[in-house]
């Protein structure tokens, strides 16, 4: 595995200036001869305000692809930073300066979006969801002035402002699957509302049952919520905030509650099922217009 030299290169690079009306006006240049024809009229083509087509029905537009592109290099970042940090301990180097060097970048590129994107907060968000990861994965000292963002008890999906509908979708369609292959049962909007901070009203069923069919299989479930944190989907946190999602979120089979989380989580090394890890591999990947 090569080590991605500078993770935070899309950031520094965007935070130099202002640079959203040069990106809006090489976005628009893209699309000009294929949507000039439709004119301005309407909210349809407008190149000084990026806008190429925005009605009830679509919204073909700059802002909504900045968004998703600050979405997308969010989690490429998120995913170089570990992979830096994996390399690093692969050498048997500890990791800390080059952590203390990420975190002090990141405090830099916030003072830069005051500077440059105060109307756009997806920016500051961003990066303060990436030190936020930082300092829950690799136990670092929080600094002034930055709070976390997770809330409890239930998980917390990771994703940015303005993505929360496409977050919605991607659990709408991970329960569905996950249903359909008898591993879990519960209704779509409490599994939703336990991967986004929510009430759960009856909690999630694990079908997955033990060798003597007494018990659903936690071993197997800390592998699927592991799996979550491992590929970024979900937002890494504590071990005792952990077992009080699992406590508030699953349960056994027949709809008891689930019972020595902690002992049994301690205990675990049962490695992710084929089946469950193939439905979390096909999950969509954040996207942005091309």
């Amino acid at each position: 595995m090569e080590i991605e030299n500078n993770p935070l290169l899309f950031f520094e690079d965007l935070l130099e200036s202002d640079k959203y009306k040069i990106l809006q006006k090489d976005y628009m240049d893209r699309y000009i001869e294929k949507y000039e024809n439709l004119k301005y009229n309407n909210g349809v083509f407008d190149y000084e305000r990026g806008i190429i087509i925005e009605n009830e029905d679509t919204d073909l537009s700059f802002h909504l692809y900045f968004d998703n592109l600050i979405n997308t290099e969010y989690y490429n970042a998120k995913q170089n930073l570990d992979k830096n940090v994996l390399e690093i301990v692969k050498q048997n180097v500890s990791p800390k300066e080059f952590l203390k060097l990420q975190t002090a970048t990141i405090d830099f590129l916030l003072t830069q979006t005051k500077k440059y994107y105060l109307t756009y907060p997806i920016i500051e968000q961003a990066l303060l969801k990436l030190k936020n990861h930082l300092v829950i994965r690799f136990n670092l000292k929080s600094s002034h002035g930055y709070t976390e963002v997770t809330k409890f008890p239930s998980f917390e999906w990771d994703y940015l402002d303005g993505c929360q509908e496409s977050a919605i979708e991607t659990l709408r369609s991970l329960s569905q699957q996950l249903s359909s292959k008898s591993i879990i049962e519960c209704s779509e909007e409490d599994f939703i509302n336990a991967f986004m901070g929510k009430e759960v009203l009856n909690g999630v069923k694990w079908l997955i049952k033990t060798k003597d069919r007494k018990h659903s299989s936690k071993p197997t479930l800390f592998a699927f919520i592991d799996y979550l944190i491992e590929e970024n989907f979900i937002i890494e946190i504590k071990e005792r905030e952990y077992n009080n999602a699992i406590e508030y979120v699953f349960r056994e089979y027949n709809g008891e509650l689930l019972k020595n989380i902690r002992q049994s989580k301690s205990s675990s090394t049962a490695i992710i099922p084929v089946d469950i890890q193939t439905i979390i591999d096909n999950l969509h990947s954040p996207t942005f217009l091309v």
